[in-house]
């Protein structure tokens, strides 16, 4: 009973909450600026914490219903990391109980999260040829012009002018990057990273000040006067409400986007040391209140920098409204392509996980048993667990296995120790991860723009798996019992 278990638990708060907030911050923060200045500033911090409160109570209906679904958490003394899933939680819900219905709605949750984890790193290596192809590609064609006669030189220019798309030289750079990176795809937990996971955030909290420097110096420095188009106060005062309900209506969907992080939450939770409900939410409400704030003020920020921009709007991507000479910016750049890198990992990791959990052959039978009317001690254990707080973690305290049945136990026992991505061969998960990365950065040197990327994921999918699945699954279980409405939001905040 003492023995050490096969797959520990590493997770602390720190990586925890650095894996959330890696996942969360990133290439979408550019797009920030332009939601706040079709908002307004007044009005898009608004909805900003509509969504972030939001977005903190699906993740916690996510946790709540992992711990009353998954009741492998309790039987190695919370020491052995756990299994709950995001396909799992929602396909268990009483409102798929029939098992054709619940089947359908995981492969479809799995597909989703597919669909939204792959684009999402093609999406960024696309950022990556942007950010670092474009710049250090211009760099070696201005080098090599200045040692080649005029006659090739001019002939070299009029080439490039006339070529479409990314060049062979930028898809190069950013293949490059993605060698480097490729070592970081190939651990098997969150937690492994860390490390990189700080660095990353660090990286994207300069490209924010910078960010917040250059609109402070666009509207209060005299030497910006004549860039202005008119005084702040009343520049200010014409972007404190969206202009129009379609201004509103098409911003909305650009705030949804950056809380994205659900297809990760509960592999942290499943990593975390002594994951009570406790620790597991102070972890979510730092990161998404860290979030909240910092898109605050660089959406903010960046959308009074329209004050400096011709048209009076800043673009969809903040980058594009600053000069190439630039040197801060130039710098606040060179943040984000570090940070876009190091978050690429965390892309890739669920990815693979899922898929493998995907074509696994028996993924289903230890659902099918937790799931199963027979089950009566579970089922018992579930009803008890809504009639009182969750933050006495029922499913983690070693009473609750007397509730459960032998065979039962059993079966949780083997689906704790034996998950699809810790069992399989060290060959077949390193040639899916290759599959999936340098596919995805094949995929992106024939994009022209990042924008057909996330066009194919849609705002609908992301608010389907990120807001809506969640809520329904966690009303799902509780509606199932005759609770209170208050219990809902007792559990939830």
């Amino acid at each position: 009973m003492n023995e050490e278990p096969s797959n520990p638990r590493h997770g602390t708060l720190t990586s925890s909450t650095f894996a959330l907030l890696s996942t969360m911050i990133g290439g979408g923060t550019l797009s920030l600026p332009l939601a706040f200045a079709q908002g307004g500033t007044f009005g898009g911090v608004l909805i900003l914490l509509f969504v972030a409160s939001s977005a903190y109570g699906s993740i916690m209906n996510l946790i709540d219903c992992s711990i009353v679904t998954t009741a492998p958490g309790s039987v190695s003394g919370n020491l052995m990391r756990g299994s709950g899933s995001y396909e799992g939680v929602v396909s268990t819900a009483p409102l798929f109980k029939n098992r054709n219905l619940s089947q359908f709605v995981r492969y479809f949750c799995m597909g989703c999260l597919v669909l939204i984890c792959w684009s999402g790193i093609i999406g960024y290596c696309v950022l990556l040829r942007d950010l670092a192809g474009k710049p250090l590609s211009d760099w070696i064609t201005e080098d090599g012009e200045e040692d080649m006669s005029s006659e090739s030189s001019s002939a070299s220019v009029s080439i490039d002018e006339t070529e479409e798309g990314p060049s062979l030289l930028q898809n190069i750079i950013m293949l490059s990057i993605v060698v480097v990176v490729t070592p970081l795809t190939m651990l098997r937990t969150l937690t492994a990273l860390e490390k990189v996971a700080m660095f990353g955030v660090t990286n994207v909290a300069f490209l924010g000040i910078c960010i917040i420097y250059k609109s402070m110096e666009c509207n209060f420095s005299d030497d910006f006067a004549s860039v202005r188009n008119e005084s702040f106060s009343s520049f200010l005062s014409d972007q404190l409400w969206p202009s129009s309900w379609k201004e509103f209506f098409t911003a909305f969907p650009i705030f949804c986007g950056p809380f994205m992080c659900h297809f990760n939450v509960l592999p942290v939770h499943n990593e975390l040391c002594d994951a009570s409900r406790d620790r597991i939410r102070y972890v979510i409400r730092f990161a998404t209140t860290f979030a909240t704030f910092f898109y605050i003020a660089v959406g903010v920020s960046g959308s009074l920098y329209g004050n400096c921009v011709e048209s009076g709007q800043v673009e969809g991507n903040i980058l594009l409204n600053f000069d190439d000479d630039d040197k801060l910016m130039t710098f606040g750049k060179a943040c984000l392509t570090t940070t876009i890198a190091l978050a690429l990992p965390i892309m890739v990791i669920p990815c693979r996980d899922i898929i493998m959990r995907m074509l696994s052959t028996d993924c289903d039978s230890t659902l099918s048993q937790l799931s199963s009317p027979k089950n009566e001690g579970y089922e018992r254990q579930r009803k008890s667990s809504f009639k009182e707080p969750l933050l006495n973690n029922a499913f983690l305290e070693d009473e609750t296995v007397d509730t459960l049945s032998e065979s039962s136990l059993e079966t949780v026992e083997s689906g704790q120790e034996d998950q699809p991505a810790e069992r399989s061969k060290p060959i077949t998960r390193t040639l899916l991860t290759l599959a999936i990365f340098w596919g995805g950065a094949f995929l992106a040197c024939i994009v022209d723009n990042v924008d057909v990327v996330w066009e194919l994921t849609g705002s609908n999918l992301v608010m389907a798996i990120g807001f809506l699945l969640p809520c329904i699954s966690f009303l799902s279980h509780h509606f199932n019992i005759e609770s209170g409405v208050k219990l809902v939001f007792k559990k939830t905040w």
